[in-house]
């Protein structure tokens, strides 16, 4: 079936194949051969390949695409293979009493000592012994040349590759009554007509954009921005920083609507790579004042705020 659709989408039959065996196992799986779920995830798997910039979906691929998105089958399958284990530790058991016996009955037949023969003239075979001559060896002296080693080249540092701009923030699940523009304004800053085709274009697994369940996961690529969305000249406070878009989020959203506005920054660079950040949406005119504001903040708040510093010249930022 995975091959069906892959030709009826315009690919070659010449070209390799994009599943392997151990991948296409994998698949059947995480779906159950359903054929609704089969499209479904192999759409997240295509995706996770233009991510990774790879050629061919394997095993382990596979894998990681099902636990990102059915951590319960995961947790199923890790269930199942411990109640396997176990019985097989339960059978290695009650056979290890029979095995026992069987080694202890094979370990008490020692083959019978071989009585040594008589020695008919024991004085002959001693006078034999002594008068018979003795060859002497001379030592043997080995001279080694003085060969000196030749000097070892160095091995070459291999140089490590640049780290390169992600082409993805990550994912997120529409919540109960959210909404896909919602979630653009909040991750993106603004609701662009480029961001929004940028998104359709991401997620070919949603049909329209304008319905979407509640749990559906929405894949946000990274569209860097030509500016700094934080104005210069000011001071910024920055309540929180996560290496993860869902984690971010979640705190964004957890945030007490009765506080200052807060604003949500995804960014990059070379030191630090992706990062977002939680800012409060006003800046201020001076470092006092900032402080003053992060005094007045909520404790777990207050307590890891602090002023954002400047990000090196090379920060890419997602959000404007």
């Amino acid at each position: 079936m995975i091959r069906f659709r892959l030709a009826r989408g315009g690919r070659p039959s010449d070209m390799p194949e994009i599943f392997t065996l151990p991948g296409i196992w994998a698949v059947y799986l995480a779906t159950g051969g359903y054929p609704r779920k089969i499209i479904t995830f192999c759409h997240q798997i295509m995706l996770a390949l233009i991510i990774q910039n790879r050629t061919r979906a394997g095993w382990f691929l596979v894998r990681s695409t099902s636990r990102r998105l059915m951590p319960g089958l995961i947790r199923k399958e890790r269930w199942a293979t411990v109640g396997l284990l176990t019985v097989m530790l339960l059978v290695i058991v009650a056979l290890m009493p029979g095995l026992l016996n069987g080694t202890k009955s094979a370990s008490s037949l020692k083959p019978a000592e071989k009585q040594p023969e008589p020695v008919q003239n024991r004085a002959a075979v001693i006078e034999s012994v002594v008068t018979a001559p003795v060859n002497v060896v001379k030592p043997v002296v080995i001279v080694t040349p003085d060969v000196t080693p030749p000097p070892v080249q160095k091995a070459l540092e291999v140089s490590k590759p640049e780290p390169a701009i992600p082409g993805s923030l990550g994912y997120l699940k529409i919540r109960r009554g959210g909404t896909v523009f919602r979630l653009l304004r909040e991750i993106y800053g603004s609701i662009e007509t480029a961001r929004y085709q940028a998104l359709i274009k991401a997620n070919p697994q949603i049909r329209d954009m304008n319905r979407v369940w509640a749990g559906e996961s929405i894949h946000f690529p990274a569209i860097p921005v030509k500016d700094n969305p934080l104005p210069p000249g000011k001071i910024w406070v920055q309540i929180a920083q996560k290496r993860g878009l869902n984690e971010a989020y979640q705190l964004f959203k957890d945030y007490p609507a009765d506080q200052p506005g807060i604003r949500l920054i995804p960014s990059w660079d070379r030191n630090d790579g992706l990062v977002f950040s939680i800012v409060l949406k006003n800046g201020f005119a001076g470092e006092a004042e900032a402080k003053e504001a992060i005094r007045k903040l909520p404790e777990k708040a207050a307590y890891v705020a602090e002023i954002m510093r400047n990000r090196g010249q090379d920060a890419v930022y997602f959000a404007n």
